[in-house]
């Protein structure tokens, strides 16, 4: 597998997304402003995430990146939280492939963000997930190390693919596992469920999807 597979989808993704969400403010439908993030691009070894607000016009703020360590992908956070203390490169999770980590980002902080503003809920069919015991068809989970730690994490990987399908996770995250199990088609329909704006933004085309 190409170490960028997936990027194409990821960026039609989140360009539909900071699309959608320009919308919303226009249709007055959040009472938060919902443009958290720039457009993507990659750089090197990672794709870039910038905050759509540099640090010189806002408070609080976050840069994203999804960085490629030589064997997995990191998920990191660069920028300034409460009372003005900075951080630099703090990892959120690893994963085996880009396509996952950039799925588990498209659907934690921009997606399901976007949602929790306008509709203070989450998806019904992830409602039931997270009610659902045990994992998603082919994933199994494991004791292990969460990387660059000595913190003790649960790895949820793919039987059929478990050198690839991979994640680390330091509580019981389970959800991941069916999200990770859907397209990129999948996983927009099920976001943008009951936000009669997003039928006015034009679809993209997923490489996994018939949209």
């Amino acid at each position: 597998m190409e170490t960028w597979q997936g990027i194409d989808d990821f960026f039609a993704s989140m360009n539909y997304w900071i699309d959608l969400q320009e919308a919303l403010v226009v249709d007055r439908a959040v009472d938060n402003d919902p443009r958290e993030f720039g457009k993507p691009y990659l750089d090197g070894n990672r794709v870039n995430i910038p905050s759509r607000l540099g640090p010189d016009k806002i408070e609080i703020y976050a840069n994203y990146s999804i960085v490629y360590e030589g064997s997995r992908f990191a998920i990191k956070a660069s920028g300034r939280g409460d009372r003005g203390k900075s951080y630099v490169d703090q990892v959120s999770g690893w994963y085996g492939c880009f396509e996952d980590a950039a799925k588990s980002f498209i659907t934690f902080p921009v997606a399901g963000g976007t949602r929790q503003l306008l509709l203070n809920r989450t998806p019904p069919i992830t409602s039931r997930w997270w009610s659902t015991p045990g994992l998603a068809p082919s994933w199994e989970a494991r004791d292990g190390i969460f990387p660059g730690t000595e913190v003790a994490a649960t790895e949820f990987y793919r039987t059929d693919q478990p050198s690839l399908h991979y994640y680390f996770d330091q509580g019981d995250d389970r959800t991941t596992t069916w999200l990770l199990n859907l397209s990129w088609d999948e996983l927009l329909t099920l976001y943008t469920e009951d936000i009669p704006t997003a039928k006015r933004i034009p679809r993209p085309h997923f490489s996994d999807g018939d949209s």
